[in-house]
């Protein structure tokens, strides 16, 4: 299920035509991941009539955000969505990030994975999507530092048998193989994909806010 409630936009300025061809690309992108990650690969359905009530209350725009900001000379540009999303989906794997860092193996490596459960919903809602440059205004320089990806509310329980983990908080980043099964609960803090060219902290990460581990 999705929901979408209006919000007054906000045009930044700085945006300009250029900027928002770029932004669009990662933005394509960037959903088509998010609706991979999210959404059960199969499902069934039936068209219902909607009432003349239902129909009423049916807004799609205005629920959007655009910003370009530039913090100690890194270029930030952000996308936010006033989106709602209610699911209940399950994989036998995700595996994101093969690579070489001191060893190889998968920054993401999680088994029997469960977003939501059958009684509960995993509720999403306030999806972000933020992209770090340098050098934005200058195509041959250009270079793209960062990728963050999700919401910034998320309600519910994520479970699997994690056999790699790596994550990332404001005051840590840690890669872990030892936590086996667990059960992450929500209650109503961020749940993000950060995706790092370089740096200190260079790979995928997902940051689980304030959810606590069963």
């Amino acid at each position: 299920m999705l929901i979408m409630q209006a919000k007054p936009t906000r045009r930044n300025p700085q945006f300009n035509k250029s900027h928002r061809i770029l932004f669009r690309r990662i933005l394509a992108s960037m959903i088509l991941m998010l609706l991979f990650l999210f959404l059960p690969s199969s499902g069934t359905c039936e068209m219902a009539a909607m009432t003349d009530d239902e129909l009423a209350r049916v807004t799609g725009h205005g629920f959007s955000e655009f910003t370009l900001t530039n913090v100690d000379g890194v270029d930030i540009a952000r996308i936010d969505l006033n989106l709602q999303a209610s699911t209940y989906a399950t994989m036998d794997s995700l595996k994101m990030g093969y690579w070489d860092n001191g060893g190889t193996g998968w920054d993401q490596n999680w088994l029997g994975v469960s977003i939501g459960s059958n009684e509960t919903d995993m509720v999403l809602s306030g999806f972000v999507l933020q992209a770090e440059f340098t050098d934005i205004d200058n195509a041959a320089i250009r270079e793209l530092k960062s990728i963050t990806m999700g919401f910034q509310s998320a309600t519910g329980t994520l479970s699997a048998n994690f056999a790699s983990l790596s994550e990332l908080t404001v005051e840590n980043a840690s890669r872990d193989s030892s936590i086996s099964d667990a059960t992450y609960t929500f209650t109503g803090g961020p749940l993000m994909l950060h995706i790092n060219v370089d740096g200190t902290n260079a790979g995928i990460w997902f940051d689980f806010g304030t959810a606590t581990r069963d």
